[in-house]
């Protein structure tokens, strides 16, 4: 009986493993498509083969003011979208863009940012903690 309650709970305990070895190939997929979709090259691609049809199959008439206006608030809407997915607010990625921006150099005579010596005070900068 011992035997069996063994190879029982050995199933069972496989079982679970291969569940969640599943749960996380099926997470890791999920997130390899979303990042293939929000490559900038294939929206790039995908706007572009968007942009080649619209002027294929569009009927012969001129567009008005208020029809270039509603392809530009599609757009926005769409790259509003594509950033809460790819981000999760169009805020994460100001942050982000700020945080990775280039700084320039400081110019001459002016104290660089991370000096620990203001130039006017000539005390060293106390960071709280």
């Amino acid at each position: 009986m011992r035997d069996r309650d063994d190879e029982i709970r050995a199933v069972e305990s496989r079982i679970a493993r291969e569940r969640h070895a599943l749960a996380a190939l099926l997470e890791d997929c999920g997130e390899t498509a979303r990042d293939a979709v929000a490559a900038p090259k294939n929206l790039l691609a995908v706007a572009g083969l968007g942009f080649v049809l619209g002027e294929v199959l569009r009927p012969g008439r001129s567009g008005s003011l208020a029809r270039k206006r509603g392809l530009g608030g599609v757009l926005a809407g769409a790259a509003i979208a594509l950033i809460r997915a790819r981000y999760g607010s169009p805020w994460a990625l100001g942050r982000r863009l700020w945080s990775e921006a280039p700084w320039p150099a400081p110019r001459a005579g002016w104290p660089a940012a991370n000096d620990p010596v203001r130039a006017d005070q000539g005390e060293p900068i106390r960071r709280a903690v």
